[in-house]
């Protein structure tokens, strides 16, 4: 049993700490090569004057915008939720097998626990993905609800 429970607690610590390596090297990575190709654009510029004209097009397409940013940072709380869910029901069901102990009962409340915020995760995933969409019928043609909506929408 003592080894049960050495096995439980390392793995998930060595899972986070190479997640969080692996973060931390990608990103210092990313932007090690980033210096490192405005460097190389910098160093061609010195030598051919004459393409200044288009380091201004190169700068713009090279500097990170915050849209790629934000696209990165963007959370699916659907997904997070169902796969939160499904890890609550695996805890709460391997609970059972376990049987009688410390060990069973955390299982089982920490099973139930990522079940509830799972599924609270879920419904909070599904309504911005209704809230953030635009209505369009299958036709391509907005409802009349939404034009009127549109209409009566003051102008800045």
């Amino acid at each position: 049993m003592e080894s049960l429970y050495t096995f439980l607690i390392t793995v998930p610590l060595a899972l986070v700490l190479l997640g969080l390596g692996y973060t931390i090297l990608s990103n210092v990575l990313h932007l090690w090569l980033d210096h490192h190709v405005k460097l190389k654009l910098l160093e061609k510029l010195e030598s051919r004057p004459e393409l200044l004209r288009s380091f201004d097009e190169l700068r713009d397409l090279l500097d990170d915008s915050p849209k790629a940013e934000e696209e990165r940072a963007q959370i699916d709380y659907l997904i997070t939720g169902v796969v939160l869910g499904l890890m609550g029901v695996v805890f709460a069901i391997s609970s059972q097998t376990m049987g009688v102990g410390r060990m069973a009962v955390g299982f089982y409340f920490g099973g139930v626990a990522c079940v509830a915020l799972g599924f609270i995760l879920s419904l909070v995933g599904l309504l911005t993905r209704f809230l953030s969409r635009t209505p369009v019928t299958r036709e391509g043609v907005r409802p009349p609800w939404y034009r009127r909506w549109l209409r009566s929408k003051p102008t800045e």
